[in-house]
């Protein structure tokens, strides 16, 4: 008979592996119920730090499970990557991640924004400006964890929106959607990218909206202050036409509007100063400001814009790295004096620009500048 070894001999090695390791795949490898061997519960001896561990047979079978694919436990986790978001101090609000499931199986050839969602929250976070994302408490974020809450489902959805401060502490809804975007399929790997051209976010087409924007100063009779204006029109004062090409009329949802913004930047992006200008649904007619609170006497023409006279020390184009830009914002803006981050026409003014000339706005959709966020979902 063959002598069993000793319980302090040291672990054989097998192919490079300990005893022990080599001992459990055999064990899972074995038939559970061997009709020639009695039915006594085995014991592992498994040697660590010095210390003797006994697995029971419902243990045993646990760590089978683990070894026979050869991989540890998964980590339910998230990993989210984004651009596209304007940085934000803890004054002006921060973003958040929501994860969304089905409440109740959608009708065939459902819009997978119009599917009743029940969303929970998977993170909240700030951008710095270079657009690294950021805990709240200004720790960097390189992954997150996976709400316990979110089952998936076969048109899961995500979203990233904008909230205000103080709801960061309490319990809240989704606020104002900057990017969404559905997972494929269900599954232990979920991957998707979320966009602001998503019909959850704006129902309308973003690559197609266009436009210049003249600087001119209308209000003011004065021919020395022509710079000190922003107006979205083309042609001379006396004679203005629309500049604005904002999509099909009644394509934009009560929910949102357009507004316009003078934003000054330091050398890095960051934003120094931002002049909010009125808000407006169409090419034509006065925005929510008139000719703005700085307008002259003149009566501002019938189109968006603003007079910034006694706002600015000096004209547009002296001011350090100008933008002006055209933002979607929710109707009910929660930040009446914070753009979002839906920056979807933009102009950079420098200082050869000349006044009563039409500056064609670059379109951020085209230029692949909107809210964007890839992420994978590992459950």
């Amino acid at each position: 008979m063959q002598a069993r070894p000793s319980p302090d001999a040291a672990p054989r090695s097998i192919g490079g592996r300990s005893s022990t390791t080599s001992s459990i795949a055999e064990l899972c490898a074995a038939p559970r119920f061997a009709a020639h061997r009695p039915r006594t519960p085995r014991v592992i001896v498994v040697r660590s730090l010095g210390l003797i561990a006994l697995f029971v047979p419902l243990l045993t079978a646990a760590t089978c499970r683990r070894n026979q694919n050869g991989q540890p436990p998964r980590t339910q986790q998230i990993f989210l990557t984004v651009s596209g978001l304007l940085p934000l101090n803890p004054t002006q609000g921060f973003y958040e991640l929501w994860l969304g499931s089905p409440a109740q199986p959608p009708p065939a050839g459902t819009q997978p924004w119009d599917v009743p969602q029940r969303f929970v929250s998977a993170a909240t976070f700030r951008v710095d400006t270079l657009g690294v994302m950021q805990r709240l408490d200004g720790a960097r974020i390189e992954t997150l964890p996976l709400p316990a809450a979110w089952d998936g489902g076969d048109v899961a959805r995500a979203l990233i929106t904008y909230q205000i401060v103080g709801q960061e502490s309490a319990p809240h809804a989704p606020g104002f959607k900057l990017a969404a975007g559905s997972f494929v399929a269900p599954g232990f790997i979920q991957s998707t990218e979320l966009s602001a051209e998503d019909g959850e976010v704006a129902p309308l087409d973003l690559r197609a909206l266009a436009g210049d924007v003249t600087l001119a100063t209308p209000t003011t009779s004065d021919p020395n202050d022509e710079l000190l204006g922003a107006w979205f029109f083309r042609g001379e004062v006396a004679a203005p036409q629309p500049s604005l090409a904002l999509g099909q009329p009644g394509a934009l949802p009560d929910s949102l509007t357009f507004q316009g913004w003078l934003l000054e930047r330091s050398e890095t992006g960051a934003i120094r100063q931002m002049l909010p200008m009125g808000r407006f649904r169409s090419a034509t007619g006065v925005d929510s400001d008139g000719g703005g609170p700085a307008a002259g006497t003149v009566a501002a023409p019938p189109f968006p814009g603003q007079d910034f006279n006694t706002q600015l020390p000096t004209g547009i184009p002296f001011l350090r790295n100008p933008e002006i830009m055209i933002t979607l914002e929710p109707a009910l803006d929660p930040a009446p004096g914070l753009p979002s981050s839906l920056r979807v026409l933009r102009r950079g003014i420098d200082a050869r620009t000349a006044s009563h000339v039409a500056l064609a706005m670059s379109n951020s959709a085209q230029d692949g500048l909107l809210p964007h966020a890839a992420i994978t979902v590992q459950r």
